[in-house]
């Protein structure tokens, strides 16, 4: 199934991590996020954090939780994300993809 998501322009600090994903089995990286920093930095922030809305908070990262880390620590708070309209067996989907990647 092909998903097509927008880029919208969203708050960085509304964005909370997937509530699937157990930050005690996959946490994220410190190193990780030190060197997404150096690139951020050097290259600036692009690429393609998936979130998607939530009825809770503002927006749910499904893949790029790092990313978004590194960005909010470089003092980003708002960048182009894809938003998707995602059901949870989609959005697991998209994760465990990113995930077995690793």
């Amino acid at each position: 199934m092909l998903i097509i998501m927008p880029i919208e322009r969203i708050n960085l600090l509304a964005c909370k991590p997937f509530p699937y994903r157990d930050l005690r089995v996959d946490p994220v990286d410190p190193e990780h996020v030190e060197s997404l920093r150096a690139s951020i930095r050097e290259f600036g922030f692009w690429g393609g954090p998936v979130v998607r809305r939530s009825s809770k908070y503002g927006f749910e990262i499904i893949s790029g939780l790092a990313r978004i880390e590194a960005a909010i620590a470089e003092g980003i708070t708002e960048a182009n994300l894809f938003v998707g309209e995602l059901s949870d067996a989609e959005a697991i989907r998209i994760y465990e993809k990113k995930w077995v990647r690793r």
